[in-house]
């Protein structure tokens, strides 16, 4: 299984402390069920350039690969949790900032209430202009698509968006209702464990995937976990990803 969203690297972000600590993240992992790592470290445009943050992010991972080298069948991927503001709307190139060698980039919206039309047109920028499909990260915890759920992931959709949730809602919390109805409308294409540490923000990601079967269904928890597969190319098709939209519409193709 794949965990597309985690901030597994040591001592960076708000993430593991130490080599230790996030060795230990990535064990407990493992013992989840979880074989691929998506690490995706924040990147704030406003605070750091793209080449500064991907000479950083690309230090710390090699050296979590050493540190892990001996975990069998343990696969990392590099990736970032890129912060959307006005910046974007500037930048060139997404190079290092994408999952992987995929066109796929993991988003996160400001917590502001109200999303601005002019954070959709990012958003729209990022697909038509760049060529990519930015995933929105934790989509249930916005003030706006918290309040406006399904009208306003749909319309995220529409702009070519896939559409993330935490293992942490679907386990409980005060946005457990908000992740069940989008579940249950068919709008949530990625989960991810959004891991921290062992201690602070630990993963769920089994328990997340067996509530998910026993109150969504086996295929429902078979898609979410196939589109990461296919996000990142392990079933030979790099960049290339099918869902069902929502209330049960035809097959769309978005990358």
């Amino acid at each position: 299984m794949i965990d597309f969203h985690t901030h597994v690297l040591p001592d960076f972000d708000d993430g593991p402390k130490d080599d230790e600590a996030s060795r230990a993240l990535v064990e407990e992992l493992m013992a989840q069920g979880v074989d691929t790592i998506v690490s995706t470290s924040h990147f704030y445009p406003d605070e750091e350039s793209p080449d500064d943050f991907v000479v950083r992010r690309d230090g710390s991972f090699c050296h979590l690969e050493d540190l892990c080298a001996d975990l069998d069948g343990l696969t990392l991927i590099q990736g970032a949790e890129v912060y959307c503001n006005e910046m974007l709307e500037i930048m060139a190139d997404f190079r290092g900032l994408t999952i992987g060698d995929t066109s796929v980039i993991l988003v996160e919206l400001p917590n502001v209430r109200t999303l601005s039309p002019r954070i959709m047109k990012i958003l729209k920028r990022l697909s038509d202009r760049h060529g990519l499909t930015p995933v929105i990260a934790h989509v249930e915890r916005y003030p706006e698509l918290h309040r406006f759920a399904a009208r306003k992931v749909k319309r995220l959709r529409d702009l070519g968006c896939l559409i993330q949730i935490n293992c942490d809602s679907i386990v409980g919390g005060k946005y457990n209702k908000v992740v069940n109805l989008l579940l249950d409308k068919g709008l949530v294409d990625l989960i991810g464990s959004d891991s921290h540490g062992t201690d602070r923000r630990p993963p769920h990601f089994a328990q997340a995937c067996e509530i998910i079967e026993r109150d969504f269904g086996r295929d429902v928890l078979g898609r979410l976990l196939g589109n990461a597969e296919r996000l990142i190319g392990r079933d030979g098709r790099s960049g290339t990803q099918t869902r069902t939209d929502g209330d049960g519409g035809d097959p769309l193709a978005l990358l």
